[in-house]
């Protein structure tokens, strides 16, 4: 099975052409960083929520498992960094905590879902980096094949312009138990298709909940979309559209 790394090294390419304009999740992740606190991005990507951040005065450190995307938040970042405002590491939290501890974690985008082995200690890991009362905000997607069967394993396409680019994407999402199996192929102004997989592991609300306490954390609440406004302490899947949040405290 292909790793993040190897997919992110293919996908650093793409990645601002693909979800590069994506905001929904902005002020979510903003609703609970503050200038006093310090803050921590876990799967940063190329930087956009990072900028997000900075944009508002605040200073962040960007943690991801990809040089590629460091590299290109770092050139697109650069007078953040020059300035102190901003830290790019890589730091893989499956493997070992960080050595800093942070008062907000924040993860983004899906970043929890390629986790697809012992996400126990992935939990644990960050648990161990943040500081007493400090908060996790996680981003978890709900697969496109679940909410829609007829599409399972179906070729899609759509193509879209950016910044003068004419991208056209093929994409194909198979489900085999609780991992989806994503096929991508862009091509950008008709250049040759590059084809890029990924595995992403699909955790329901109840079973986040579960990993979460027993990972230590406490106060755990979830919410449908991006309403960090209308967070509860249970979330059905028949109330989740194309992701839900979740929220804890160490």
């Amino acid at each position: 099975m292909i790793t993040p790394e190897q997919t992110y090294q293919k996908f650093a390419v793409f990645y601002d052409l693909y979800v590069g304009r994506f905001s929904a999740d902005v002020d979510f992740c903003h609703s609970y960083c503050s200038s006093d606190k310090s803050i921590v991005e876990i799967g940063c990507g190329t930087g956009r929520i990072l900028k997000y951040l900075l944009d508002k005065g605040l200073s962040v450190t960007g943690i991801d498992i990809s040089d590629e995307m460091l590299q290109k938040a770092g050139a697109k970042l650069e007078p953040f960094v020059s300035s102190g405002h901003l830290k790019l590491l890589n730091h893989n939290f499956a493997e070992k905590p960080f050595e800093t501890k942070f008062d907000v974690a924040l993860l983004t985008f899906y970043t929890f879902n390629y986790i697809l082995d012992k996400p126990e200690a992935f939990l644990a890991n960050i648990h161990q980096s943040l500081s007493r009362q400090a908060a996790l905000l996680i981003d978890v997607f709900y697969p496109m094949p679940l909410k829609n069967k007829a599409i399972d394993n179906v070729w899609t396409e759509k193509s879209f312009e950016i910044e003068g680019q004419q991208v056209l994407l093929k994409d194909k999402r198979t489900m085999n138990g609780n991992i989806e199996h994503r096929c991508q192929v862009f091509s950008i102004n008709g250049s040759e298709g590059i084809s890029i997989d990924t595995f992403r592991r699909y955790f329901p609300p109840k079973e986040m909940v579960y990993l979460l306490k027993n990972a230590d954390f406490s106060d755990v609440k979830l919410a449908p979309g991006y309403d960090f406004r209308s967070l509860k302490c249970e979330l059905e899947e028949s109330e989740l559209g194309d992701n839900f949040i979740v929220v804890a405290k160490k």
